[in-house]
């Protein structure tokens, strides 16, 4: 299986793999003013955290029951192992979106999916 999430072999559109990784770099927030002392600091520099790779693909399933497994395991913030072998990508993620399903054929599901490293 080139392609699989956890046991199940996924069917991606191809051209549609978009791999994000964040930056990690320090941003600063702004903070509240405090009405008492007006001249004091009113931001704060934070860390963003650990670098996560993001990966979209737009995949197909032939039933509904596929689609709403994938939905199923976003709701359930379910992890699982991502394998894409053309890219390189693998690894634990979650599904941190997943889009409307859009019907091209009474058996071709087409919908968009996000998953972010964890």
């Amino acid at each position: 299986m080139d392609f699989s999430w956890g046991s199940t072999e996924i069917k991606i559109v191809v051209g549609s793999i978009k791999i994000k990784h964040s930056s990690g770099s320090l941003s600063e927030i702004s903070l509240l003013p405090n009405p008492a002392a007006l001249d004091s600091i009113s931001s704060v520099i934070q860390q963003q955290g650990r670098k996560r790779t993001r990966v979209e693909a737009r995949l197909y399933v032939t039933n509904m029951s596929d689609y709403n497994d994938f939905v199923s395991d976003m709701n359930k913030g379910t992890s699982k192992a991502l394998s894409i072998v053309v890219s390189g990508t693998s690894g634990n993620y979650l599904i941190d979106a997943v889009g409307e399903p859009e019907f091209i054929r009474y058996n071709i599901i087409l919908f968009d999916v996000t998953w972010l490293e964890v």
